[in-house]
């Protein structure tokens, strides 16, 4: 079960360098369990899988990654097993974003000083699926997005809409679909014995543009630092079982850079 992260809406830039900056170093981890959203069955449900995400800087920019796999017996019923990385370059533009899913196809995207991007569909043997061309002022997808809204301020009852690069439901070419967030409340979650004023709000996103299933997500990330720490969304298992899926940060690691 892929979990879903807040998208955010940009500017010129991703963000500036100290922004990104300020997050380098930092390593999380998530663990993914699921219920059954019904009533009198919701204790039916366990262990997931782990999702985890990293941002890392060199001399050139930072290097964003995802990682997420379900285990056990969710990964019979719902085999899940996605990559994601994204570059951004100093001046805080998204320069390159790598998506590897389950079935080991890519799809890549690199955008050009002039702001042309390059987008290509590869299969398991590094061939050429298909491709194609656009201009975009600014490249976004779900991963990336994380570290520009942790320094965006809102308020409660702020909606944003954005454009998020992905593929249609063939996995076979470039789509642009819209996405948007509503920042909903502020409540407290407990993490690690201690409570944490968080953020919460709903996404509604179109499945074929994220790398995480669900169309409407719940999320809630830290007021102090917009650490996502719980994440809710349904999906469908086999095509007929309704499933909640939650992620809940479980270890949060942060090293000199």
């Amino acid at each position: 079960m892929r979990l879903t992260i807040i998208i955010i809406l940009l500017s010129v830039s991703l963000a500036n360098a100290q922004t990104v900056d300020r997050f380098a170093g930092e390593e999380l981890e998530y663990s993914l369990e699921w219920h059954l959203p019904l009533p009198w069955f919701s204790w039916i449900g366990g262990q997931a899988g782990r999702v985890t995400m990293s941002c890392q800087a060199d001399v050139m920019g930072y290097q964003l990654s995802f990682a997420g796999q379900t285990v056990n017996w969710a990964a019979k019923v719902y085999p899940f097993d996605n990559k994601a990385s994204v570059y951004i370059d100093n001046l805080g533009f998204v320069k390159s974003i790598k998506h590897c899913f389950t079935d080991e196809t890519r799809n890549i995207w690199q955008l050009s000083d002039s702001g042309l991007v390059n987008y290509q569909r590869l299969d398991r043997h590094n061939s050429l699926i298909s491709s194609d061309s656009f201009r975009m002022t600014r490249l976004l997808d779900a991963l990336s997005a994380i570290y520009y809204l942790r320094s965006c301020s809102f308020s409660v009852g702020d909606s944003i809409k954005l454009d998020i690069v992905g593929y249609d439901e063939r996995k076979s070419i470039n789509v642009i679909r819209p996405a948007i967030v509503y920042i909903l409340k502020q409540a407290v979650y407990s993490w690690q014995g201690q409570d944490q004023l968080c953020w919460v709000g709903r996404i509604q996103i179109a499945p074929e543009v994220n790398i995480f299933p669900g169309s409407e997500i719940e999320l809630w990330a830290t007021v102090q630092d917009r650490t996502p720490v719980f994440v809710k969304t349904n999906i469908v298992v086999k095509g007929f079982i309704p499933s909640t899926v939650e992620g809940r940060l479980k270890q949060y690691q942060k090293s000199d850079h």
